[in-house]
């Protein structure tokens, strides 16, 4: 199996053709990449099989077109008189290419020669390698007969651009020798390959007109490719010439990067300053971070000293002059901030309010209670986007994942709560007609994160793949790369869209457009992607209890360290050992109870899992030689770091409650003048205006703590937390007056 035999097409799901798993098709089914090494052709037989793979959440599934061996024929071979065809059709391209750059067609047969370029030529050769450029990193002394070598590639934007350019002239040449063949085919007869050709031809012209700058680098590589195949033809001459040349010309201009399309060519410009661009570049992209959390801080009702400060803050646009000193004092100048808030008068909340939208725009918020920040997405709209893969669960458990779905919607409004609940009805019912995606439109915060996360993911092994091939003497293109960076352009045409959809707040879009500026630059990738991508209660949620159990894991280790030293050198405290295993399992137990959450019978469990465990460690260390008084501090030692864990774990519950009160208390702060059809639902059980007074009082102390943060969704009735049951009598309700009406 090889990348060039891989599609995410939905052809998998054809009625009548079978279907298998990833490499565990039988071995009479081969691709036709495999028929072709085979000298085979599939002999106009329809696919017969596929062959899938599943991936990660979110994307299409790989799916490989097989054909039967049987069925194959051998492939075509040309006549003497098509090839001859074929070389006057390649003499007369190189001729119009020679006479567009000034040379006659009769210089061409001129014999002349070659100059000392020669031994080390810098052309793809047959698509695959490039010359060996690692000895031109070293300045080299050139006399003036002998022309200046040309660089290598320095910076991370320029070495990109350099492997995009190479991969574009490589699949330039595949694509063109697939069209030679199948031109050949026709010549012989075949419509089928003169139909290959025309429809080859529809894309390559939707490619080249509908091309935009905005659709990212993996789009220019395939556009300035086609542009490169289809550039002698009658009809697309003019734009793909055009195109190329355009092409051609941002490569050289934007990167350094120089593209000689005749002779397949990719080189450096020596005299191009990569890194003073490099600087240059990640500067704006930092500036851009600092003008969206102006814009988001600007809306916000602040005092005039305060949005000075932040002003000031944000300064003046860097130049190429001062790009590298504006990224070198970036984070002093954010110190400067804080104090320039306090000495404006800024009352704490209000400061933590405007550092909290300042840091999450600088990708930054390590230093940040999460716990005290202004709530600025709607919980009860933030769930629209997930309502669909909650109802996809749904009908595949049943009522095994009712509770958690209605858990779930809980934090909808009423409204939102009842459309949700009718939905679910009709699928528990067997109904053809349920809506599994009720609010299309808007944002699903999960695909997101997932979709930055992977494209993240590839961006680095793109990158490394590049910085090796250009260190290593020669670029060595294969399908691997090629399609990584595929895979990295629809990654990007997804990221586009969903960052267009209702329900992400302003500066979450600006946040995450600089971040994938900041992967193309190669300042991020998935191994430093910030801590918080997204502002919904729910991620802050996630990311304050990851810290938590991060800690957890810190008082474990430093538990199991501080015995390590207590016991010294002369015993093997490694997990292969009896008491290094021993003290594993105390670690873990330590870890378990620091990370809190347990209830009273897991409580009572682990403690005497932990009895259990410090017995055999004692006794491990008795058989190593450990001798009573180092025991007797070890066992100190542990009981301190057991007291700490203990502590720690037990502030996880509140933790856990107070992300309950900020998502319900934010729920009701947009949910306030709703209008009189939606009030709350009618409780069967005790009256609840104690809870809607308790929910008032908790809104009241959130915008007053933060505000510059309240959240900018339209204002509703005030809504609580609803049991099923209720929600269901208003649903009956709700049927019975559209049965009257």
């Amino acid at each position: 199996m090889t990348k060039g035999d891989i599609t995410t097409s939905s052809n998998a799901d054809d009625a009548g053709v079978p279907t298998y798993p990833w490499l565990a098709a039988p071995a009479h089914l081969k691709t036709r990449r495999q028929l072709r090494a085979a000298g085979l052709r599939p002999n106009g037989q329809d696919i017969a099989a596929f062959m899938v793979r599943k991936r990660r959440r979110g994307r299409k599934p790989l799916v490989a077109h097989l054909f039967d061996l049987a069925k194959a024929a051998p492939k075509r071979t040309a006549s003497s008189a098509q090839l001859d065809a074929i070389r006057k059709a390649t003499a007369e391209h190189q001729a119009r290419a020679a006479e567009r750059h000034g040379i006659s067609r009769g210089e061409l047969h001129r014999e002349v020669d070659p100059g000392p370029s020669w031994a080390n030529p810098t052309r793809i050769k047959g698509g695959k390698i490039m010359s060996d450029n690692t000895a031109r990193q070293q300045p080299v002394p050139v006399s003036a007969d002998e022309p200046p070598r040309l660089g290598v590639p320095a910076g991370h934007s320029q070495t990109m651009a350099y492997l995009l350019a190479s991969v574009a002239l490589h699949r330039a040449e595949e694509q063109a020798y697939e069209l030679d063949q199948a031109a050949a085919d026709a010549a012989m007869g075949h419509t089928d390959a003169q139909t290959d050709i025309d429809s080859a031809r529809v894309m390559a012209e939707a490619q080249l007109t509908r091309f935009s700058w905005e659709s990212g680098r993996e789009s220019t590589m395939q556009a300035l490719a086609a542009a490169i195949v289809w550039r002698y033809d009658p009809q697309l001459a003019e734009v793909a010439t055009r195109r190329m040349d355009e092409l051609i010309s941002h490569y050289a201009g934007t990167y350094g990067v120089v593209i000689d399309a005749d002779e397949n060519d990719v080189s450096i410009d020596p005299d191009f300053d990569a890194q003073w661009w490099q600087r240059f570049t990640e500067a704006s992209v930092v500036y851009d971070r600092q003008a969206a959390a102006v814009d988001v801080l600007s809306a916000r009702a602040l005092d005039g000293r305060v949005m000075e400060a932040v002003m000031a803050w944000h300064g003046q646009p860097p130049t190429p002059a001062s790009a590298e000193m504006y990224l070198a004092t970036e984070k002093s100048r954010r110190a400067q901030l804080s104090t320039a808030l306090a000495d404006a008068g800024a009352s704490n909340t209000v400061r933590s309010g405007v550092e909290f939208v300042v840091d999450y725009l600088r990708g930054d918020v390590s230093g940040t209670d999460l716990t005290d920040t202004p709530v600025l997405v709607n919980p009860a709209h933030e769930v629209r986007g997930r309502v669909g893969e909650l109802l996809e669960r749904f009908a595949e458990r049943g009522d095994s994942f009712a509770t958690a779905m209605a858990r779930e919607v809980d934090v909808m409004t009423i409204d939102d709560q009842l459309r949700v609940r009718e939905i679910g009805i009709a699928i528990r019912d067997g109904r053809d007609d349920a809506e599994m995606e009720p609010w299309p439109d808007w944002i699903d915060r999960d695909e997101l994160a997932d979709r930055i996360r992977d494209f993240a993911r590839d961006a680095r092994d793109v990158t490394a793949y590049a910085n090796d091939a250009t260190t290593d003497g020669g670029l060595r293109l294969d399908d691997d790369v090629a399609e990584m960076i595929a895979g990295m352009g629809r990654d990007r045409a997804v990221i586009g869209a969903l960052l267009t959809k209702a329900g992400l707040h302003p500066a979450e879009k600006a946040a995450l457009t600089a971040l994938v500026a900041d992967i193309d630059l190669g300042r991020v990738d998935d191994r430093n992607l910030p801590e918080l991508l997204l502002l919904d209660e729910r991620s802050k949620r996630r990311v304050d209890l990851r810290r938590h159990g991060h800690t957890a894991h810190q008082i474990a280790a430093r538990t199991g360290d501080t015995v390590k030293q207590l016991i010294g050198a002369g015993v093997d405290m490694s997990p292969r050992t009896e008491p290094g295993w021993a003290l594993e399992t105390v670690r873990n137990d330590i870890d378990a109870l620091a990370r809190g959450g347990l209830t009273p019978a897991q409580l009572t469990e682990a403690r005497q899992s932990f009895d259990t465990n410090m017995d055999g460690f004692g006794r491990a260390l008795r058989g190593a030689g450990v001798d009573t008084p180092t025991r007797v501090k070890i066992r100190a030692a542990v009981d301190q770091g057991v007291h700490a864990a203990g502590k720690h774990g037990k502030t996880r519950a509140g933790r856990e409650q107070h992300w309950r009160d900020r998502l319900y208390s934010a729920t009701a702060a947009v949910q306030r003048h709703h209008g009189p059809d939606t009030q709350p639902l009618p409780s069967t059980s005790r009256p609840r205006i104690d809870r809607e007074q308790a929910t008032a009082m908790r809104l009241a102390a959130l915008a007053q703590a933060h505000p510059c943060g309240t959240s900018t969704e339209p204002a509703q009735a005030a809504n609580t937390r609803r049991t099923a049951h209720g929600a269901g009598m208003e649903l009956a309700r709700k049927r019975e007056r559209e049965g009257r009406a």
